[in-house]
């Protein structure tokens, strides 16, 4: 494994996290990006994905293993299905979870510092706030994980949506800062 955090030569079955996966370009045809700031303000979508170790797998070819949430900066956000089994077995956290990792420059195109922002168990979301500087939230939920298929492969189910922040909540926002303010003077 490049980079085995493990320092052993016999262990370390774990795969790269979904923004350098899709930097990297080794699995560029199992890529999907979604666009949601160029989508209607009630936008929202459905899909299954599969994890790295999963990527030759006849029966999931049309899945994708990294997908990229393009917020029009250069800092965006990927999901990742981080199936533990196979050559990622060796996992250090998330297993078998669904990851948002936010990179910090390049557009997830070329060398940039990731962050993990965020596991997600089956049922969870994950909301970014302001995307792209916007008024525009962002929410990524682990739906569940399809376990059931013949072929023995788990699919994560996705689900992306879009949601204006409403003008009524930044109102109330700014009225309870500026009411928290007049207390303390």
């Amino acid at each position: 494994m490049m980079g085995n955090p493990l320092y052993k030569d016999d262990i370390g079955a774990m795969c790269y996290n979904a923004a350098k996966t899709w930097q990297i370009g080794w699995y560029n045809d199992r890529k999907m990006q979604l666009n949601p700031l160029d989508e209607a303000s009630d936008w929202s979508t459905s899909f299954q994905m599969v994890g790295i170790a999963n990527y030759q797998d006849e029966a999931t070819s049309n899945l994708p293993v990294s997908v990229k949430l393009e917020t029009k900066t250069a800092s965006d956000y990927f999901v990742g299905f981080n199936r533990a089994t196979g050559v990622n077995s060796d996992n250090d956290e998330a297993d078998d979870e669904l990851t948002i990792v936010q990179v910090t420059g390049g557009d997830g195109e070329s060398q940039s510092q990731s962050y993990l922002r965020a596991t997600l168990l089956e049922g969870e979301e994950y909301t970014i706030a302001g995307a792209g500087g916007t008024d525009r939230n962002i929410t990524v939920q682990h739906v569940s994980i399809d376990k059931t298929n013949s072929d023995g492969v788990w699919r994560a189910n996705v689900r992306v949506e879009m949601q204006e922040t409403p003008t009524d909540e930044v109102s109330n926002v700014q009225h309870s800062f500026t009411s928290q303010l007049s207390l303390l003077t």
